[in-house]
């Protein structure tokens, strides 16, 4: 529940302040490295138990120091920020390096974009092929029912965790399609298509490539609206 909470403050503050741009282009580089080494990685190595054997505790004991993800992903972004001003020697408040800066955020945008749609994409391959059709299914997977758990499961943990995870991916992914489309709404694609037309792109696209590339992906076009759009902010 925490990322409704977030979009909800954003959108306050969003109609608050005038939009900016990224201007720093040693910030903006950091993005990259803080995302890779701080995201992707942990996560592979979550996710390790799907491919090699590991016990429930030492698994258990790795996911509870996956949560303490935003500090390193923190000290990463910093640590890369400085690097990256070090190495270059170069002041972000040249023309140039707004540009830069610019590119970098659009970069891990697409990032993002290309990892959900990959996980989305073997999830979505896995459901449609699975090996035991009556385990893993479009509607075990993704609808919260029965009320009390999965089929086939007796164990109150399990099936309390499962019931959470349907309805935690149901609660994300609606809010940040809604929070995306609302920040859309600010941008020329709102009269280009209209309310109704940016819904059904959105709900499309959420379909095809997964509801965090679909955001993703909103945020690198509403990114080049920004850039496109300096003078304006």
């Amino acid at each position: 529940m925490i990322l409704p909470l977030y979009f909800g403050i954003h959108l306050q503050w969003a109609s608050r302040e005038p939009l900016q741009k990224v201007t720093d282009v040693h910030r903006a580089r950091a993005l990259t490295p803080g995302f890779l080494l701080g995201v992707v990685v942990p996560t592979t190595i979550v996710m390790l138990p799907t491919w090699v054997a590991r016990s429930a505790e030492s698994h258990q004991t790795i996911v509870a120091i996956f949560m303490l993800s935003p500090f390193w992903v923190s000290g990463i972004t910093i640590a890369a920020t400085k690097a990256s001003a070090w190495l270059s020697g170069l002041s972000s408040s040249t023309r140039r390096n707004k540009a830069a800066a610019t590119w970098w955020v659009k970069a891990v945008h697409l990032q993002t974009a290309a990892v959900s749609a990959a996980a989305h994409l073997y999830v979505m391959y896995r459901v449609f092929f699975p090996t035991n059709p009556e385990v893993l299914n479009l509607t075990r997977m993704y609808l919260p029912l029965p009320p009390n758990g999965p089929i086939g499961v007796t164990d109150n943990i399990t099936s309390g965790s499962w019931l959470f995870l349907q309805f935690d991916h149901i609660f994300i992914s609606l809010s940040s399609l809604s929070w995306a489309l609302l920040l859309l709404e600010k941008t020329p694609l709102a009269a280009r298509f209209g309310r109704g037309g940016l819904v059904l792109l959105l709900l499309v696209s959420a379909l095809l490539i997964g509801p965090g590339a679909t955001v993703s992906m909103a945020l690198y076009f509403r990114e080049g609206h920004l850039a496109g759009n300096a003078r304006r902010y």
